[in-house]
């Protein structure tokens, strides 16, 4: 039996907007900005999925 294995290196990076959430890993984060992007911007959740 082969197990195969990939590595992969990434990175994202969204820039902080008035009029938007800030979304960490899926929470909620108090502050007057957020990151934008073209769906929530959470580059957390984004970079594990």
């Amino acid at each position: 039996m082969r197990i195969r294995i990939r590595v992969g290196i990434g990175f994202d990076i969204h820039p902080l907007v008035k009029g938007r959430k800030l979304i960490l890993g899926g929470v909620h984060v108090p502050f007057n900005r957020g990151l934008s992007g073209h769906s929530d911007g959470d580059v957390l959740v984004h970079s594990i999925i």
